[in-house]
């Protein structure tokens, strides 16, 4: 068999374990409450260390073994659509899961979002704790989960599985 069949095989597969997980999981959908996609004014000590990441650099980091996404919404928020293999932190819990610790750990860089248009309190807040927790290269994404979503980019619904995980 010819690599091009191969390679041509393979991109069939993908695309149809990608289509099932659709019709299971659903297509995510944005809040529509104007509260859940208002921009944040994050205090201006939270704004110390941000490190901007436009959509379109953190679309190229998708696959990435060195990247990891994290949604600092709460859990319904992020159940109900997310960016597709985000881990969910939310900026109010008082801990971070093990297993998700290990995955931040080995991770190049960390890109938070939340649902702001410009930049929400609780993904700086995110940000400032893992940078204190010794994260070295953590991003906000520029428009956050809004901006992923008018952009068609991945994204899916469910709970985090690893996030729950007990390694």
């Amino acid at each position: 068999m010819s690599l091009v069949n191969q390679i041509l095989r393979i991109c069939t597969v993908s695309l149809a374990i990608g289509l099932t997980l659709l019709m299971i999981r659903g297509v995510p959908h944005a809040h529509s409450d104007a509260t859940a996609t208002a921009v944040c004014s994050a205090p201006t000590d939270a704004l110390a260390g941000t490190v901007w990441i436009e959509q379109d650099a953190a679309h190229a980091l998708m696959g990435d073994p060195g990247s990891v996404f994290v949604d600092c919404r709460s859990t319904p928020e992020f159940q109900s659509g997310h960016i597709a293999t985000a881990l969910s932190v939310p900026s109010d819990a008082p801990d971070i899961a093990t297993p998700v610790a290990r995955l931040l750990g080995a991770a190049k860089t960390i890109v938070a979002y939340c649902d702001a248009a410009s930049g929400c309190e609780s993904s700086h807040r995110l940000a400032a704790r893992l940078r204190e927790l010794g994260y070295p290269d953590v991003r906000i994404l520029r428009d956050g989960m809004p901006g992923w979503l008018s952009r068609g980019y991945p994204a899916e619904s469910g709970a985090c599985r690893v996030c729950e995980e007990r390694l």
